[in-house]
């Protein structure tokens, strides 16, 4: 995993975009945009160039998401809080930012020069005061990058902060393989962050120094007239390459050498370079890294564009690669990513190793911008410069390989060698896939949403970007999700707080099935695919019956056959209901409307599933062969509607107060929705050959009651409330065969049914079968707070199906894992969590107003020692209220009395 934040790209894929595009980074200030800081004497300067490359609001933290209260936040050295930003980052892009916590993980980071210490802090004496010399040395010291990373991660392997200059992030990646190599540590992370204030400022240029004449970085160029100290970082995570392979991850590249030393004193001075020193850790790498030197294309350079460096640079790499067998004229290009982003000091390596493992990863080589002809002072040798974007090539005897120098002010250098990973993708094929995003706020949530919609629209490999969101994320309260279907059409899934609700799944009875039910939701997704797949061939061994051709046939109709319509909303119930125990998702109850009910107890257990393929297939044949017979749907209540119905007419459901449904005769139904008619309340006679649950039912009771001594009862694994009772179905009564031969007799109480649904509180109740019949049923006895969703509606069944799972998931029912059944190969690069930017910003000799203690309360009575005991405490209240309010920074409101010092990111050195 990477993470950047460099001038002109805030993350990986803006850099890359910079890079191959040739775009600078730098911004070139106005005299209106320089700091105010700046005096009129250098503004006027004619050798003064106000130019320099900046992160986007290098004043922002996002505290709250670390637990750092205000106070802290606004004293920590804006270098190591972006820096514990893009460690989050980098895991995240790793896959391991909930894994890594608890893990032998280690931390191996530096920063570039406290400016904000010295120009900030240390000009405010009001916060000097309040402050506390230990806790501004808490906040500021380099000693406290890496564990500072460390305590807030939860990050358990070695930590350490590195600072050798220029060359800090490079040497600190040499330390972190060193450690996995020793085995101290299974994930490490690596990096640097430079931040310098005052940020909107440039230099003044001075002939043969070593900043630059017109304020861009031109690495090995002619026309290079010196550098440009700019703002900037990246963290990369590392594990051993067999632990990578083994968990799936996504690599970008493998570090196959490292080395590092230092000049010692053979040099003309400490600040010099040494060639001595640099071509012998360059040979020194490739002897780690056991390879040719000649199958090395690429070396990313120090290329920081002076006089003396890049000359001497140039020479180093000539002799240490010419020495190792590497003498081809043009055979290796050199480039320097400061054309891009300037020199960032600390964090240069990485930016470099990055750099090289984005064009390893994508098979590029990016240019080196602003290169038009090679500096006359160097012999070529077996280099060349590139100003344009390539085509890596691919050696025809080995992997494409690369190699980054890293060189810092006082002799210390680094080299790594890294080489692309061998490993086949594979694109995902076309099926529904489901992303999963979340925030600690709403607003956050948006932006990362907005992001993952582009993102979703650039990836060949949905299925690894699935992965990667799943499985390599922490998820947080706020969340949402994207759906892709079959056909790569993107929705935009619900979005809420993870809330605590009961699940429910409810299946539907006869009147709901569709012509072609399943079939897009089949298309869509492969779990479910096999699931039915399986069991509609079970139901055509046992029962002769080809449901796919009877619902899926080329000419479309409706369902009419009582033995196709319950078989089939069996089969899709039930295939619905594994697909979701399958991933781990388990309902606390579940209901059924009519032969719905025969769905539920299947998946409780209740039945043996050949067992209960043959009683439905019996009793929907039975019903089958009832005399002609008619139903009523009356929109009345249920006394109402009573009072006018014929003697021969029974009540079949009651599906809510103001829903009744009647059986009998069809003469007599007429007669009845006649009846109805005269006193204005309104009847539909439903499309029905047989009058269901009522007394014309009765003939095939007997013999389904015979059929259901014969099976063997299994104990019930998931609650199910009974359509029959209105109750909790008990284990005697599910195990009663005369509870289910009269079950097509008896009236569906699904009113009652769903108000026992109710009493559980907030509810998701699922629909598990076609339309939304039950979930419209459902909706106005349900509390204010609880949900009723189809799992496939009446079409676009792949989307709803993807509404479903994310329904469940972003209220909280199961991690995200579970929702996931991706064919994805590895784990693609998803967008990293969007952090808030609040200010935490400390101005030079411009204290902040203190809190104001509140105006002492009235004097009381002085025979009042209850009121003066009670007014007394609150006084203390208030005063403590205040003196945590200035030392935090925090607004402590009323209904925080009660909160724990510790969870407002508070410690005992704020009042000391």
């Amino acid at each position: 995993g990477m993470a950047i934040d460099a001038p002109g790209a805030p993350d990986l894929e803006s850099f890359w975009s910079m890079l191959v595009e040739g775009r600078e980074g730098l911004k070139r200030f106005t005299a209106e945009e320089l700091d105010e800081g700046i005096s009129a004497e250098t503004r006027a300067d004619p050798n003064y160039v106000p130019v320099r490359g900046l992160i986007e609001n290098p004043e922002g933290f996002d505290h709250e998401f670390f637990s750092i209260g205000k106070r802290e936040a606004e004293l920590i050295d804006p270098q190591q809080r972006r820096l514990l930003q893009l460690a989050w980052h980098a895991l995240e892009d790793a896959g391991l930012s909930e894994g890594a916590a608890g893990m032998k993980s280690g931390v191996f980071v530096g920063t570039g020069y406290n400016t904000y210490l010295l120009k900030q802090i240390m000009q405010n004496p009001k916060v000097m005061e309040r402050a506390g010399d230990f806790s501004v040395m808490l906040a500021n010291d380099k000693d406290y990058a890496a564990t500072r990373i460390a305590y807030k991660l939860n990050l358990k392997g070695p930590a350490l902060s590195i600072h050798t200059a220029c060359s800090t992030s490079l040497v600190a990646v040499v330390a972190a393989v060193q450690s996995l190599r020793r085995g101290e540590c299974e994930v490490a992370l690596a990096g640097a962050m430079s931040v310098q204030f005052p940020s909107k400022s440039g230099h003044i240029f001075s002939e043969g120094g070593i900043l630059s004449r017109d304020g861009h970085c031109r690495p090995y160029d002619a026309e290079a007239s010196g550098t440009l100290f700019c703002d900037g970082g990246g963290v990369i995570a590392l594990k051993r390459l067999d632990d990578a392979l083994r968990d799936g991850d996504r690599i970008y590249s493998v570090i196959r050498g490292v080395a590092w030393n230092n000049d010692g004193s053979e040099k003309a001075s400490f600040s010099a370079p040494s060639l001595d020193g640099q071509s012998e850790v360059i040979q020194a790498a490739i002897a780690d890294a056991n390879i040719p030197a000649n199958t090395i294309q690429y070396v990313e350079g120090h290329g920081t564009a002076t006089p003396i460096g890049d000359p001497l640079e140039w020479e180093a790499l000539r002799l240490a690669f010419e020495r190792e067998g590497a003498t081809e004229p043009g055979s290796i290009t050199l480039g320097s990513v400061k054309g891009n982003v300037g020199h960032t000091t600390a964090s240069a390596g990485v930016i470099g190793l990055i750099k090289t493992s984005l064009g390893l990863y994508r098979q590029k080589m990016p240019g080196t911008l602003h290169f038009q002809s090679l500096n006359p002072e160097i012999t070529a040798g077996p280099f060349q410069v590139t100003r344009e974007t390539k085509a890596w090539p691919k050696l025809s005897s080995t992997l494409r390989r690369a190699g980054i120098s890293s060189f810092g002010v006082g002799g210390t250098n680094a080299h790594v060698i890294i080489e692309e990973a061998h490993i086949e993708t594979v694109e995902s094929s076309s099926e529904l896939t489901i992303l999963t995003l979340s925030s600690r706020s709403k607003e956050r949530l948006e932006v990362t949403k907005t992001r993952a919609i582009a993102c979703v629209k650039e990836t060949k490999n949905l299925g690894a970007l699935a992965i990667a969101y799943a499985h390599g994320r922490k998820h947080f309260s706020e969340r949402t999700t994207l759906i892709v279907n079959a056909l790569g059409e993107v929705f935009e899934g619900p979005t809420a707080q993870v809330q605590k609700k009961k699940l429910i799944w409810a299946f539907p009875g006869q009147g709901s099935q569709l012509w072609g039910m399943g079939q897009d939701l089949h298309q869509n997704d492969s779990l479910f695919r096999a699931i039915f797949d399986e069991l509609l061939t079970r139901v055509q061994t046992l029962t002769g019956l080809d449901l796919k051709a009877a619902y899926w046939a080329t000419e479309k109709a409706p369902i009419t056959n009582t033995r196709v319509s319950q078989l089939g909303l069996f089969a899709i119930g039930y295939a619905l209901g594994q697909s979701l125990l399958q991933r781990g998702i388990k309902p606390d109850a579940m209901i059924g409307h009519s032969v719905g009910e025969w769905v539920a107890a299947s998946l409780s257990g209740i039945f043996l599933l050949d067992d209960v393929i043959q009683i439905v297939d019996l009793r929907g044949s039975l019903m089958e062969k009832l005399p002609d017979g008619a139903m009523l749907s009356v929109r009345s209540g249920l006394a109402e509607a009573m009072s006018f119905k014929p003697a021969d007419v029974d009540l079949a459901a009651s599906n809510a107060a103001v829903q009744q449904v009647f059986s009998g005769p069809r003469s007599s139904i007429e007669g009845f929705a006649a009846k109805l008619a005269e006193v204005q309340i309104a009847s539909r006679q439903l499309e029905a050959k047989h009058a269901f649950h009522s007394w014309m039912v009765e003939p095939i009771c007997v013999e389904l009651e015979k059929k259901l001594s014969e099976i063997r009862w299994q104990s019930m694994t998931i609650p199910m409330i009974s359509s029959v009772h209105g109750d909790w179905l008990t284990e005697a009564v599910a195990h009663d065969p005369k509870y289910w031969s009269s079950h097509a007799r008896v009236p569906v109480q699904f009113h009652k049914a769903i108000q026992k649904v109710a009493e559980l509180g907030d509810v998701l109740l699922c629909e598990m079968g076609p339309r939304s019949v039950l979930t419209n049923l459902s909706r106005k006895e349900l509390t204010k707070n609880s949900k009723a969703i189809p799992a496939i509606g009446e079409e676009n069944e792949g989307k709803a199906f993807g509404m479903l799972l994310s329904e469940i998931w972003v209220t909280g029912f199961c991690h995200s894992r579970d929702i996931l059944h991706a064919n994805g190969s590895g784990r693609a690069s998803g967008v990293t969590y969007e952090f808030a930017s609040h200010s935490a910003w400390i101005e030079a000799d411009k204290p902040k107003k203190t809190a104001e203690f509140p105006a002492p309360a009235s004097k009381p009575t002085v025979n009042d020692h209850k009121g003066i005991e009670t007014m007394r405490i609150a006084k203390i209240s208030d005063d403590i209220r205040a003196l945590v309010e200035e030392s935090s920074g925090e607004v402590i409101e009323a209904k925080d009395n009660g909160t724990h010092f510790t969870e407002l990111g508070l410690d005992s050195l704020f009042l000391t």
